[in-house]
């Protein structure tokens, strides 16, 4: 049996920076968002993908940034350059 090892993608890198750079612990992020400490995880490891809108939304909240730059950020904003505000 193999075991396949993910590279995080973009986004769960980017997040991963963001909450770093504002110096919060994932629970602390994740209590602020209001998102329970395994989906931050999974989204920080790139193991849960397309995140609903109202979790983008508590994530950059939290993280004092916006949506757009949330997503921006990790170039994946596939909707032709709308950012959700």
């Amino acid at each position: 049996m193999t075991t396949r090892h993910r590279e995080p993608g973009r986004f769960a890198r980017t997040l991963a920076r963001l909450r770093s750079t504002a110096r919060l612990s994932r629970e602390e992020l994740a209590r602020r968002a209001g998102l329970s400490i395994h989906l931050l995880r999974s989204l920080e490891q790139g193991r849960a993908a397309n995140p609903t809108l109202k979790t983008l939304r508590g994530l950059a909240d939290a993280l004092g940034v916006t949506v757009g730059e949330l997503i921006e950020d990790a170039g994946e904003c596939s909707n032709g350059g709308i950012i959700p505000r």
